[in-house]
């Protein structure tokens, strides 16, 4: 038979602030003139790295710094009339064109513990399955499983 060749991969330059940022996520929409990905970068002399969300329009990346604070973007996904992004830095929504911050549960009520979120799955604007885990503040606990559903 004949061999079949595909496109090769080619790369997209980002933008110059963000080539330090370290990427985790990422999700094209419609024929993919449209996309977010999300991460993370280290700033010097921080504790914790600050969140990178970058956004694909027009045919070009911009970064988004709507998502703001500490910690990690891990996972984004959108479906029809939103998105969602989480991470260390905790949950955002993506509804109407803007990026909002979402009011958390407290993950251990009894105790105190960290919590991260690895992965989300959005059902619409404003429906999510969260899933990640949650570690108590001693120094022999366990990550747990953690999954939040809004």
């Amino acid at each position: 038979g004949q061999m079949k060749y595909r496109k090769r991969p080619r790369s997209v330059p980002l933008i110059r602030p963000c080539l330090d940022a370290k990427l985790l996520t990422l999700q094209m929409l419609g024929n993919g003139d449209e996309g977010w990905v999300g991460g993370f970068r280290l700033v010097a002399g921080a504790e914790k790295p600050e969140p990178v969300l970058l956004h694909y329009a027009n045919g070009q990346w911009q970064r988004d710094e709507s998502i703001t604070g500490e910690g990690t973007v891990n996972a984004i996904h959108f479906a029809q009339g939103g998105g969602w992004a989480v991470g260390d830095a905790g949950i955002w929504r993506y509804y109407r064109g803007a990026w909002s911050k979402e009011q958390e549960p407290n993950p251990c009520p009894e105790t105190g513990c960290f919590r991260t979120y690895n992965a989300v799955r959005a059902i619409n604007a404003d429906e999510a399955w969260i899933a990640g885990s949650r570690i108590g503040l001693c120094g022999i606990c366990v990550p747990q499983p953690y999954i939040l559903h809004r």
